[in-house]
């Protein structure tokens, strides 16, 4: 049996496989990164804000391991920007929390609440940690100890169960989350700064506003 057309057929195919591949992913639509740009950017400024624009900050970030998050880097590039146009304040660490599967369903995301108070306990001269992943429930003897501390902590992500009082006991100094879903924004105008773009999508609470979180 001649097995060079039996070759060339097998070839062709591969090579019409691989295309229609590519045909489909270049076809695929991308993500908008103007939202978690606009996130980034807004949320230097506010840490900014809180610490009167000069100090030393922790980022603590889920690690993502062997993947690219290009959501995330689209954050912290922006962060890290508006960080450095607002002022003086600078990254002495970024904390990457490493959770197996069962850890990570078991908290839902959040880092946990071990892993945050031991690195609390390896930055105590940090002015803020800013936490990119949710904040953990934490006991009323841990709560007690963040009260009032020097060391301040912003949240940036999804609202979880108990950030509402969190927020009140002062364990949470500063938080910004995803607005809740509305019909408002499919007739909002097109946003004219980051600032707007931001507004549209996210909301910035403090503990005297602890009641705008669901929970």
């Amino acid at each position: 049996m001649d097995r060079k057309p039996f070759t060339a057929l097998l070839v062709a195919l591969i090579v019409l496989g691989v295309g229609a591949t590519w045909y489909q992913l270049s076809r695929s639509p991308r993500i908008n990164m103007d939202p978690y740009q606009a996130l980034g950017e807004i949320s230097g400024e506010e840490v900014s804000k809180l610490l009167h624009h000069q100090g030393r900050i922790v980022l603590v970030r889920d690690d993502p391991g062997g993947e690219k998050d290009p959501v995330m880097d689209a954050q912290l590039v922006a962060f890290r920007s508006s960080l450095k146009r607002k002022g003086k304040v600078s990254i002495d660490a970024v904390e990457n929390v490493k959770m197996d599967p069962f850890t990570r369903m078991g908290t839902g995301g959040a880092v946990p609440g071990n892993v945050l108070m031991a690195i609390r306990a390896r930055y105590t001269e940090a002015q803020a940690l800013v936490l990119f992943m949710p904040f953990p429930p934490l006991p009323d003897s841990e709560v007690a100890g963040l009260r009032g501390s020097k060391t301040r902590t912003v949240v940036i992500s999804a609202a979880t169960p108990g950030y509402r009082e969190m927020l009140r006991s002062g364990a949470i100094d500063l938080a910004i989350l995803p607005r809740p879903a509305t019909d408002e924004k499919a007739g909002a105008k097109p946003p004219g700064s980051t600032r707007e773009r931001f507004d549209q999508e996210y909301q910035i609470v403090t503990p005297d506003k602890a009641n705008q979180v669901p929970f």
